[in-house]
């Protein structure tokens, strides 16, 4: 189950922009994601997983072009995230984020 989440969770920080990222340069590619250990409580009818880990992202400022002409610059950056995982009791390999439950925390990036 753990390695479902997992994937659930990479294919949305992959796949969806995150608007929490995408803010901060012109462009940005996830490089890693790596997770926590999840905490589960479990309720009359649902399982509830809460997942956190980092993200690990390059930050491009400028067009590939820009980059490739010595007028853009990049630069690596790691932020944690957090989000909710819901599954239906009576069928545990149900699962789905919460809507509005991915988090990346970024305000380390302005404390640099």
């Amino acid at each position: 189950m753990a390695d479902k989440i997992d994937h659930e969770v990479f294919e949305k920080l992959i796949g969806d922009t995150v608007d929490e990222i995408d803010i901060l340069a012109t462009h940005y590619w996830v490089e890693d994601v790596s997770f926590d250990n999840p905490t589960v409580l479990i309720g009359s009818s649902e399982i509830r997983y809460g997942i956190s880990g980092t993200i690990s992202v390059v930050l491009q400022y400028g067009s590939d072009g820009d980059y490739g002409n010595d007028m853009g610059a990049r630069h690596g950056a790691t932020f944690p995230f957090q989000c909710t995982i819901t599954s239906p009791l009576d069928d545990p390999s149900t699962i789905e984020i919460e809507p509005l439950s991915l988090l990346v925390d970024t305000d380390n990036f302005f404390e640099e």
